[in-house]
């Protein structure tokens, strides 16, 4: 008797390890911004949680791209678990369910990831002449992170649909 493997639920666990990072990564370097005065140049590095609640110190206002980022991701999150714990029960079941639930997740998280990546036109942070922008590495691997959950979970979604019962 040969033991099947429940491939839906180790690659939905890896996507939602993958959206956990996606959450944690933000709290490093989200922009940086290199100006030049004369001699002087000064480098700023932006969280990038700064541009989701918001940092009065660097007086930065959230936008709405971000909030919608971060509620994306929190929806993201919440849907994944669900089809995880929807999975586990019966290994052998029809998975229709979580597997729209990781479909939807995963569009959720790559649209995210999606926004991370243009966070440098969308910040509210205003450079004057002599201003440079990059991305930082923290949106950048959050970026990643969160695009690479949302194909797991797109793929792993699209597959449990597509099977037939």
């Amino acid at each position: 008797m040969k033991k099947k493997i429940n491939w839906q639920l180790y690659l939905t666990l890896a996507a939602l390890v993958l959206t956990t990072a996606a959450f944690l990564f933000p709290i490093g370097t989200g922009l940086v911004r290199t100006s030049t005065h004369g001699s002087l140049t000064l480098v700023e590095n932006f969280r990038g949680y700064d541009f989701i609640f918001g940092n009065n110190a660097n007086q930065i206002c959230s936008t709405g791209g971000f909030i919608g980022a971060f509620c994306l991701m929190v929806i993201a999150a919440v849907f994944q678990l669900i089809a995880c714990i929807f999975v586990i029960p019966n290994p052998e079941g029809s998975h229709n369910f979580a597997g729209f639930m990781n479909f939807v997740a995963g569009l959720c998280i790559i649209a995210t990831g999606v926004i991370f990546i243009f966070t440098k036109s969308l910040s509210p942070i205003s450079g004057g002449i002599n201003a440079t922008f990059k991305l930082g590495w923290g949106n950048l691997i959050a970026a990643a992170c969160a695009i690479l959950s949302g194909l797991i979970s797109c793929v792993m979604g699209f597959a449990a649909m597509k099977k037939k019962a």
